[in-house]
């Protein structure tokens, strides 16, 4: 599926092989939204499982997941596909353990998973619920580029770091950087992995999906194969292997087949695991209010690391600061009084020792722009 074209269809008249069109040079099959006469025997007609009694879930005898391909319900409506993608029955795991299991991405019911700090470096993701092998993950997701953006971006992301780009096809890659979710931060063992990645074609349309290979328990941490080749995986350690000493980490600089990589960074530490941090967290989900913070932690008040829970100042103004990210607009009299009042409504209570002292600082500085305006005015 990597080696194929994106899929434009076909509209002419005749069959594909009479025609010469762009299905027939590229060697692809014809899908449900070409335009070339039914008879044609390039078309794609769906999956017969249902007739033979099986159902269609990693079954070599599924035509659909042999040609890597999600069962289409415009084709393949007799073995369950139509019903189990009702939006309805989106929630329904009955239902779909039942029916046609090879709609996975289509239907779009990740697993839950759990974002934090890597056994192995940076972050890391795990499984946050008993997985079985064969379960479906997620969907990896991000901006569809082509190959020579996606390259432009690469050297970018050599002096970042950091690396999520994935091959799509032959001619585009999938960039989770700016638009992704948390399957970008699976990080990658060649010697253990427990989930592998699919490129499938969906409805004309080709998309990855992750899936455990091995059972997992939740909490442990997830890994696939990067592909990437031996030069630039010898300086990358597996779990449980001392990491290599110094700061001079390995920049990959290059792709592999899945095309999918994360740079080692050692400025990360990825001493602390996972299970951790969690216990670590409050258990009503806020952080525990402390004494007033100074002017120096006012600056960071609104920073939270990951695996804490969002930062809250003990004062009214300091979250005010927060929310503005430290700027303090210019607001007259009656602005002012309403800000204050729309804050103490957002936040639900009312600090009345900040609240005077904020009061003060805004009428001085008010007070210090109308003298200079005055002693403008006399000169």
């Amino acid at each position: 599926m990597e080696q194929r074209p994106p899929f434009f269809p076909c509209s002419h008249k005749g069959t594909c092989s009479e025609a010469k069109c762009s299905c027939f040079k590229a060697n692809i099959q014809c899908e449900k939204t070409c335009a070339c006469a039914a008879s044609c025997k390039r078309r794609f007609r769906g999956c017969t499982c249902a007739s033979q009694g099986l159902a269609c879930s990693r079954n070599k005898l599924c035509d659909c997941w042999a040609l890597n391909r999600e069962c289409d319900p415009d084709l393949c409506a007799s073995c369950g596909a139509a019903e189990v993608l009702d939006p309805i029955n989106r929630y329904n795991d009955a239902l779909f353990n039942g029916k046609c299991g090879n709609v996975n991405i289509q239907r779009n019911v990740p697993r839950r998973t759990l974002l934090g700090q890597s056994e192995v470096q940076g972050f890391g993701l795990y499984a946050g619920e008993k997985l079985s092998a064969g379960d479906f993950v997620g969907e990896y997701k991000g901006e569809v580029v082509t190959k020579e953006e996606g390259s432009r971006r690469g050297a970018v992301y050599q002096h970042l770091k950091t690396n999520y780009l994935f091959d799509l096809n032959r001619a585009q890659e999938v960039d989770s950087t700016r638009a992704g979710n948390k399957l970008r931060f699976i990080n990658n063992s060649a010697k253990a992995p427990n989930c592998e990645p699919r490129v499938m074609l969906c409805n004309t349309v080709v998309r990855i999906g992750l899936f455990a290979n091995k059972d997992l328990e939740p909490g442990d941490e997830m890994f696939f194969n990067y592909n990437y080749p031996e030069e630039v995986t010898k300086h990358f350690w597996e779990k449980g292997q001392a990491k290599p000493s110094g700061s001079a980490y390995a920049v990959k600089t290059k792709k592999g087949a899945k095309g999918k990589g994360k740079v080692a960074n050692s400025s990360r530490s990825s001493d602390s695991e996972f299970p951790a941090a969690i216990k670590s967290a409050p258990s009503n989900g806020r952080a525990q209010r402390g004494k007033k913070p100074g002017p120096s932690r006012r600056a960071n008040e609104g920073r939270s690391r990951l695996g804490e829970t969002p930062l809250r100042g003990s004062s009214t103004i300091s979250r005010y600061a927060c929310a503005t990210k430290g700027k303090r607009p210019r607001l007259s009299a009656l602005e002012r009084q309403r800000t204050w009042q729309d804050l103490n409504d957002v936040l639900g209570e009312e600090d009345d020792e900040s609240f005077g002292d904020s009061e003060q600082d805004f009428d001085s500085e008010e007070n210090g722009r109308a003298r200079k305006r005055a002693r403008k005015a006399r000169e």
